[in-house]
């Protein structure tokens, strides 16, 4: 079989019953935006994750009791395995503590959450919004792009941000319907 990647899709030229035959497969390229995507799908998911006295907790760990933190962080990730930002602390504390192959992965683990969020689009229009599953990803990518938030505005399903980047204003747009139906079905149980 001869496989080549074009456009996101995944092509298969198979030899079947001696005739070569073209047999397209659509492929999930992003297991990231699956990972996340399925995780705003499960039945405990709240909106957010930010908080939660869980993650509260792991915070104050990480500036009294770093050797805590790792352990703590660990199981964290177990059941909330989209925090972009818990990954990047334990890559940076792994790093530190010379346990790169332990630091590669959660730095990948980071990029590739952020990656996924914001994938190809550009965030400065609405048909360009980055699609969030709570509005800590909102934070993870203004944090990530150094921005500066002067300016919010909600026009359902989109958050719109007033912001400076690198001393260039823009208006960056987040589709927040998941998290809104996820806040709604709590809501109304």
């Amino acid at each position: 079989m001869k496989y080549c990647l074009l456009a996101g899709m995944l092509f298969c030229s198979a030899l079947l019953y001696g005739e070569e035959r073209q047999i397209d497969l659509l492929v999930s390229l992003d297991p990231f935006t699956e990972l996340r995507l399925s995780y705003a799908r499960s039945p405990s998911f709240t909106g957010g994750w930010v908080s939660r006295e869980q993650r509260r907790d792991l915070l104050e760990d990480y500036k009294k009791d770093p050797n805590l933190f790792l352990v703590n962080a660990q199981k964290w990730l177990k059941e909330c395995p989209v925090d972009a930002n818990m990954h990047l602390m334990l890559a940076d504390l792994m790093r530190e503590r010379s346990k790169l192959a332990q630091a590669v992965f959660h730095r990948h683990r980071f990029y590739g959450l952020l990656q996924s969020i914001v994938g190809n689009k550009t965030g400065e229009s609405k048909d360009q919004a980055f699609v969030i599953i709570s509005a800590d990803e909102v934070h993870t990518v203004l944090n990530y792009f150094q921005a500066k938030l002067l300016e919010q505005k909600l026009e359902y399903p989109f958050d719109m941000m007033k912001v400076t980047i690198h001393g260039k204003e823009k208006t960056l747009y987040f589709d927040v319907s998941i998290p809104f139906k996820a806040i709604q079905n709590r809501t109304s149980q």
